[in-house]
């Protein structure tokens, strides 16, 4: 036997390499349609397009203002905004920003106090303590020197 003769496609070791190959190809497809199966059953897309459930919403989930409403109607209306950041574990960068927005749209007010800020819910504001935002809108800003 020469080594040319293994290369014949006739030949005992070609056919049977051909068969294996062709068994390794089908037990990796079959392997991926399992797979597919599997995630499709259990809802767990293989790719990254958004499922059905995805684009309609769930009506479960609240936005992120409407859950700190609620956090403060849990604390008399009123909650340091440090508390606001230990309470929902959201980073303090997240909480200012939300916080600001929140407040441009009078949805609620920050009173600082020395290094803190004291967020209140509308109807909740001490009688005492102003909002510096509210300050500089009675006021205009800067300052008119009333020239």
């Amino acid at each position: 036997m020469c080594i040319p003769d293994l290369f014949q496609s006739d030949h005992p070791l070609v056919l049977i390499g051909m068969l294996g190959g062709g068994l390794i190809l089908a037990l990796i497809a079959a392997s991926i349609g399992m797979y597919e199966l599997r995630s499709h059953l259990t809802g767990n897309p293989s790719d990254d397009a958004a499922s059905p459930q995805e684009e309609v919403g769930d009506p479960n989930i609240i936005s992120d203002a409407t859950y700190v409403e609620q956090l403060l109607l849990n604390h008399d209306g009123k909650l340091y905004q440090r508390e606001i950041v230990t309470e929902t574990g959201w980073s303090k960068s997240k909480v200012s920003m939300l916080l600001s927005e929140m407040e441009a749209n009078d949805l609620l007010t920050k009173i600082r106090l020395g290094r803190e800020n004291l967020i209140v819910l509308p109807g909740y504001e001490p009688e005492h303590l102003t909002s510096a935002r509210n300050t500089d809108r009675e006021h205009g800003w800067p300052f008119e020197s009333g020239e």
